[in-house]
């Protein structure tokens, strides 16, 4: 069996200490055959205008087709406004209604790429990972159901970028997926822990930090349960010069994933499951080996 591997949630920048190619390629040479690319912020990816959030999603459109140009790889874009630009443009001095004008029409712009057909999801999106006061957590809340619904209306999926899940961020967002009629599996909560089950996640897709302690724990959990792998795997590779190899290198999920099947951890069929079919799946794509 031909394995594909996919790392489902991977920066690039070009103006970063590798760049597109480069981290493509030794993605690639370590087995790699997928990569799913959500924008960085617009600050990391063009400090000159850190509030120009469509130069940054055009910038991560031309960095996808130069990987899908000039290396093996095939890379998909996945494009909206990071929840921080929310709280930065507050801290800026921007009112809440001009702040929230300014996610809503960057949320619909990274929907109208979608349709285009120049990205396949809509993310990084949703709230902060650190904590905040009730005020602007509402408004977070606000936003992400507002996005729910973009997605909701052309069936495509969102990557979610959120404070560390338990179980009451699984029921708080499957309550959101019935209320925005979006599918649950199409909500992708990036940066995932051990979460998995479908008692756990009701249905809501765990894109799992590959670390050898989580992957080996999520895959023990799934067979224990016999049960299919639900979950994807990443890196959240940033390509930032400041902290080389966060948050995980872009080698970290071919090797992990080789790794675990020369070892008896992971079977051919269960990284089959999570590299393609799942994939398949949730983007709706093709997937080529």
């Amino acid at each position: 069996m031909s394995i594909p591997i996919t790392d489902n949630h991977i920066h690039v920048n070009p103006i970063g200490a590798l760049g597109p190619v480069k981290t493509a390629m030794l993605f690639n040479r370590s087995g790699g055959t997928t990569m799913f690319v959500p924008n960085l912020p617009t600050w990391d990816l063009n400090p000159t205008e850190p509030n120009n959030h469509k130069k940054a999603m055009q910038i991560t459109i031309k960095s996808v087709e130069k990987i899908n140009n000039e290396t093996p790889v095939q890379a998909f874009a996945i494009l909206g406004i990071h929840p921080i630009a929310y709280d930065k443009m507050i801290k800026e001095g921007y009112s809440i209604k001009k702040a929230k004008k300014v996610m809503f029409e960057n949320l619909e712009l990274a929907k109208k790429y979608v349709l285009d057909k120049k990205a396949v999801a809509i993310g990084e999106i949703g709230r902060p990972h650190y904590p905040v006061n009730k005020e602007i957590l509402d408004e977070h809340n606000k936003i992400l159901e507002y996005a729910l619904n973009l997605a909701s209306d052309i069936d495509c999926p969102v990557q979610l970028h959120m404070e560390e899940a338990n179980a009451n961020t699984y029921n708080e967002l499957y309550d959101l997926a019935k209320k925005t009629k979006i599918s649950s599996y199409k909500i992708i909560k990036h940066y995932s822990n051990s979460e998995v089950l479908p008692s756990e996640t009701h249905g809501i897709t765990s894109s799992v930090n590959a670390s050898k302690k989580l992957i080996k724990e999520v895959l023990e959990k799934t067979h224990s349960n016999n049960i299919k792998p639900t979950f994807l795997m990443e890196t959240d590779y940033m390509d930032n010069p400041h902290y080389p190899g966060r948050v995980l290198g872009p080698r970290t999920v071919p090797r992990r994933t080789l790794d675990y099947i020369k070892k008896g951890l992971m079977s051919e069929e269960d990284a089959y499951i999570i590299h393609k079919e799942n994939i398949e799946k949730i983007y709706d794509v093709d997937l080529t080996l």
